[in-house]
């Protein structure tokens, strides 16, 4: 055995007996996602209580409602006419469909307000719940799709 490795095998092995072991830096990284994963604290999901009505949505903001300003930022061409698009289409990633009809369209939580309410959502105030439910500050937050 060369005298190199004799060298290299015998510092990893310090270092592995020290608590230090060299990773690259993506083993670091997911070493460090699963660390903060697994030190995550988790509940038991709240069970009852849920009612849509308990998340106030499609408020008006900045003159438009909620759901109309998703609308006009998914729309593809047309323009805006009293937060109404015209002349415009839409398309729904869940199924492919595209549309002119934005009446035909529903407006999606990417989280669902059931999934948000059993997740801890029923501690929240009706404020904080109306916020969540008219979240533009994510652009998947809310999204247009076919109601279908």
């Amino acid at each position: 055995m060369h005298r190199g490795s004799a060298v290299a095998i015998g510092l990893a092995g310090l270092l592995m007996t020290c608590g230090v072991v060299a990773v690259s830096p993506a083993d670091a990284a997911t070493q460090n996602a699963q660390t903060l994963l697994t030190s995550l604290p988790v509940s038991p999901e709240h069970v009852g209580g849920y009612d849509r009505s308990l998340f106030k949505h499609w408020i008006r903001q900045n003159g438009c409602t909620t759901r109309q300003v998703v609308l006009i930022r998914e729309a593809i061409g047309g323009r805006v006419n009293d937060c109404t698009m015209v002349d415009a289409r839409w398309y729904s990633a869940y199924d492919g469909v595209t549309t002119t009809n934005a009446r035909t369209f529903d407006i999606d939580h990417e989280v669902p307000l059931k999934e948000t309410w059993d997740s801890g959502a029923w501690r929240w105030t009706p404020e904080r719940r109306t916020a969540f439910a008219n979240d533009l500050g994510y652009v998947n937050s809310l999204i247009a799709v076919s109601a279908s």
